[in-house]
């Protein structure tokens, strides 16, 4: 199958799970996936109910795990929640690990036997090679926070006994955690979008939650994500919540790691494209700061820059001065492949109101002192 026909699939089945149906074949759809949805649903829960009742043993970690998820499948931003998480800790001298599933990654040979492989902490030579190796977004996170031990594990367990074996850390990041019930944690952060919550209302394959609604019970604290002033109300059922806004950085960054303002950027005519979980979102953020490009290249989110793939978005992007993306992208990006310069806009995101955050990591940090010197 085609990429460019692989992207429009993904992107189709993300509108119908989060603007519902609006077409007849929505509707057919719909009603073929919605049986396979209940019994998604039921599966789920069920499994649930086998940890909670110790049929099925989670492992505890040596150290306190903060879990970072959500119900749905990408696009509430879990990445920059994650970031904000390392760079609070860090500032706080604390030694922080943290475990990914490495979405789309791809060990190299001699590595395939291996459950935990290691993101160096600074990455060396090129990017885009790590990241098809390791996955885009741990990564990201590695070039980051160099300070931080980045693990990619698909069975996060084997990331916890090799970060236990290998290295000395005081916390653990799980990154995507919600669901991994495998592993017991010491605080678990939820992340809806203030925008669509829930989607439409179904779980999987009918909709792109991972779970039923009632699953925020184990929660111990939602973030709201991408709130503005125009979010709809919603109701946490008793939960604390935190609102958290995504805003833009004031500067591009080329792929050489030089910055430019944005007001120099907004005199170029752009092709943008992005392979996030909602590729709109950017370029709507483009809009926000007065960034109109020329030509928008949508494409899947974890998605590889092949040769073919950035051929197809310089031709969807001809004649254009520069090109700009996401961060997540630029690290997937071999520039040598681009005959025009690149820029990435880093994500920034403000709790509005954190305090209810910052106090649920202290203590989870606090009570892990007192365990200790017990």
């Amino acid at each position: 199958m085609r990429p460019q026909v692989r992207t429009q699939i993904a992107l189709y089945y993300r509108r119908l799970g989060t603007k519902g149906c609006q077409h007849l074949h929505d509707y057919v759809l719909m009603l073929l996936l919605l049986p396979l949805s209940y019994v998604y649903g039921l599966i789920g829960s069920l499994r649930v109910w086998f940890y909670q009742t110790g049929i099925l043993r989670s492992y505890r970690a040596h150290v306190p795990v903060v879990s970072v998820g959500n119900l749905a499948v990408g696009g509430t931003g879990k990445t920059p929640v994650v970031d904000w998480l390392l760079e609070f800790l860090h500032q706080r001298g604390y030694r922080v690990a943290v475990i990914s599933r490495g979405y789309a990654s791809s060990p190299a040979d001699g590595e395939r036997s291996s459950r935990a492989r290691k993101v160096v902490t600074k990455v060396a030579g090129s990017r885009a090679k790590a990241a098809v190796q390791f996955g885009d977004e741990p990564v990201l996170l590695a070039s980051r926070h160099p300070h931080a031990l980045v693990v990619v594990a698909p069975r996060r367990i084997d990331g916890v006994r090799y970060i236990q074996e290998q290295h000395q850390v005081d916390i653990i990041v799980l990154d995507d955690g919600f669901q991994h019930l495998a592993l017991k944690r010491d605080l678990d952060l939820v992340l809806l979008d203030a925008q669509l919550p829930f989607g439409n209302g179904h779980v999987l394959p009918a909709g792109l939650m991972r779970e039923r609604r009632s699953a925020l019970k184990r929660a111990d604290l939602l973030l709201l994500t991408r709130h503005c002033a125009t979010s709809p109300e919603f109701d946490p059922q008793d939960k604390p919540l935190v609102r958290v806004e995504y805003t833009l950085a004031q500067h591009g960054v080329a792929m050489d790691g030089s910055t430019v303002a944005l007001d120099e950027l907004k005199c170029l005519k752009l092709g943008a494209f992005a392979g996030i979980a909602n590729p709109d979102d950017f370029f709507a953020s483009l809009h926000k700061y007065g960034i109109y490009p020329a030509a928008t290249v949508a494409c899947a989110d974890h998605v590889p820059y092949t040769p073919e793939r950035v051929g197809h978005i310089l031709e969807r992007c001809a004649d254009v001065d520069a090109l700009i993306t996401t961060e997540k992208d630029a690290v997937k990006l071999e520039p040598g492949l681009l005959p025009v310069p690149c820029y990435y806009i880093p994500l920034v995101i403000h709790p509005l109101n954190g305090q209810p955050l910052i106090a649920a990591v202290q203590d989870v940090l606090d009570s892990q002192k007192s365990r200790a010197s017990a």
